[in-house]
């Protein structure tokens, strides 16, 4: 359990942390501020606000654990609703605003949420802010060290889930484009799509057949036998996937290929 000292107002070199409200008794505070007015101060706030943008982002910052679940738009600020996993493994939910620099300084703002005690804004606030505001601005080998670690957290634990909402916005984007434009048939069944890749997967999956062009597969013929060559074509003709002559229908390609076995 965090100690009881940490609720104290505290004044580093570049910043202040006030909890409030100031008066009250521990059990009714409801949270933190944290404000700095120097430069290097402001970078600082300006680079930890960027960890708390990406919805999904986990990190683990002086061995707590944190995870971005929203970015609620609010004038004026960037806000972030944040779930905190102190030392003993205890998850609550507490509320970021990062205010831009103004004439008296910019600030952090922590609240805690319904549900929640100040016990979850005292680590976010003295266990992760902090650390990260004492490293970021430190010129330390130990800030070197930190930043490359925060980074490398952030880039692994959240590349696969940014892949994965890549991959359905491209998906959205292709059915978007694919609006209006005409189906495309599979050769081989009555399969249809707007899309090549989805019929190029159908034709994979259910006909088990790779997608080849007219001259390999001419290529292909004439190094066969008359008999072979003429089941080959056979075959061939219920499932084409040649996209290199779109205007070569199935019998076209038939009767090309028939005519090399008669050469």
């Amino acid at each position: 359990m965090e100690g009881q000292e940490d609720l104290l107002t505290e004044e580093q070199n570049d910043f202040k942390i006030v909890f409030y409200p100031e008066n009250a008794e521990d059990e009714d505070k409801t949270g933190a501020t944290i404000k700095g007015n120097n430069a290097k101060y402001k970078e600082a706030q300006d680079k930890i606000s960027t960890m708390f943008t990406k919805k999904g982002a986990e990190y683990t910052v002086n061995k707590r654990k944190i995870k971005v679940l929203d970015n609620p738009k609010e004038k004026g600020c960037i806000k972030s609703e944040v779930e905190v996993t102190t030392a003993k493994g205890e998850r609550g939910i507490v509320t970021l605003k990062f205010w831009a620099p103004g004439k008296k300084g910019a600030t952090i703002q922590v609240s805690k949420t319904k549900g929640t005690t100040i016990k979850f804004c005292k680590t976010m606030t003295n266990k992760v802010l902090k650390y990260l505001l004492e490293n970021i601005t430190s010129k330390t080998k130990m800030s070197t060290e930190f930043k490359k670690a925060v980074l490398d957290t952030t880039l692994g634990k959240t590349a696969v889930k940014l892949n994965k909402i890549q991959e359905k916005k491209d998906v959205f984007k292709e059915k978007i484009a694919s609006k209006g434009k005409q189906d495309l048939l599979c050769e081989a069944c009555d399969f249809k799509s707007k899309s090549k890749i989805t019929l190029k997967k159908h034709i994979e999956k259910q006909h088990n057949c790779e997608e080849t062009t007219l001259e390999e597969e001419l290529e292909f013929v004439e190094r066969m036998g008359s008999e072979d060559a003429k089941s080959f074509i056979e075959e061939k003709s219920k499932c084409d996937l040649s996209n290199s002559e779109p205007s070569l229908n199935v019998s076209e390609k038939q009767k090309s290929q028939e005519e090399l076995l008669k050469v």
